[in-house]
């Protein structure tokens, strides 16, 4: 699986240290529909590889930031999650497609 870094930089006022991550994206090179069997329910389960494989993001430390993103991004069924007071943006109009964005 492709890791891809998400964020390049990433600025907190209220937390100075910080860490940049890595988070896994949608993948075209997965297949875009599988089944696999569920003996319990006497079936098959239908889901979507190439866009389950994004994972969501969450900025939970209630604190204050800045999110720059500088490529175009497709995070497929992940979604961004941000609890505190920050700023979204994009250089050279990237952008950003995903599950969602929620603040609280």
């Amino acid at each position: 699986m492709e890791l891809v870094r998400l964020l390049k930089r990433m600025k907190k006022v209220s937390m100075p240290q910080f860490k940049v991550r890595t988070v896994q994206l949608f993948n075209e090179a997965l297949k875009a529909e599988d089944k696999e069997p569920v003996y319990a329910a006497g079936g098959v389960n239908a889901y979507k590889p190439r866009l389950n494989n994004g994972k969501s993001i969450y900025f939970g430390d209630r604190g204050t930031g800045t999110l720059t993103i500088e490529n175009n991004i497709n995070q497929g069924a992940g979604g961004l999650y941000f609890e505190g007071n920050f700023t979204v943006s994009s250089e050279n109009n990237a952008t950003w497609q995903g599950a969602g964005v929620a603040c609280r």
